[in-house]
C-alpha cells in the first residue's frame, strides 16, 4: 500500500517520479544482489536465513503496527499519536516492552524493561486524557476491525512547544 497506492493518491508529479526512481534503484539492488548470490551458489541459504523470516515477520510487523497507532488522531495531541497495548509479561518480554507504545512515545529515553513499570506511573493519567490504552491485542484488534481501516486526509506535522512559542 504504502509504496504503491498510497504514492498513486497522494504525491504530486515530481515526488512520485522521485519515489519511482527509488523503488528502481531497490529493484536493481536486490536484482544485482541475487546475481551475485546465484553466482556463489548462495541462493538456498539466503533464502533460508533471509527471505523466509522476512516473508515471516512482515505481516507480524504489519500487525503490531496497526494496534502501535490504532485510535490515534495525528493532531499534535501528545498523548494520541501511539497506542499502549498492556499485555502479559511473555507479550512485553517478546516485544521488548514496545507494547507499551505510547509510554515510549512520551518517554522515548526509558528503555523497553522498564516501560511497563512506568506504566503503573503513568496509566491513571492516560486514561484520565481518554489515551488509547488497551489490555490486550486481541481487544485493539478487535476494535480496529470494527472500526475498518482509517485514513489521515492531510499531511499533520507535530509541533513542540518551543516551535510555538514567539
Amino acid at each position: 500500500y504504502f509504496n504503491v497506492l498510497y504514492p498513486l493518491q497522494h504525491f504530486c508529479r515530481a515526488r512520485l517520479r522521485r519515489h519511482g526512481a527509488v523503488l528502481l534503484c531497490y529493484a536493481g539492488f536486490y536484482a544485482g544482489l541475487f546475481c551475485l548470490l546465484s553466482r556463489h551458489g548462495l541462493v538456498p541459504g539466503a533464502v533460508e536465513c533471509w527471505l523466509l523470516p522476512v516473508l515471516f515477520a512482515s505481516p507480524l510487523n504489519g500487525l503490531k503496527s496497526i494496534a502501535d497507532h490504532y485510535a490515534n488522531t495525528w493532531r499534535g495531541d501528545r498523548f494520541h499519536t501511539a497506542t499502549t497495548v498492556r499485555g502479559t509479561r511473555l507479550v512485553t518480554f517478546l516485544w521488548n516492552g514496545l507494547n507499551y507504545h505510547l509510554d515510549h512515545h512520551l518517554y522515548p529515553r526509558v528503555p523497553g524493561y522498564n516501560l511497563a513499570r512506568l506504566h503503573t506511573h503513568l496509566r491513571p493519567g492516560l486514561l484520565a486524557r481518554g489515551a488509547p490504552v488497551f489490555d490486550s491485542y486481541l481487544d485493539v484488534m478487535g476494535r480496529a476491525l470494527l472500526a475498518g481501516p482509517t485514513v489521515v486526509d492531510e499531511d499533520v506535522r507535530l509541533v513542540t512547544l518551543e516551535r510555538k512559542r514567539p
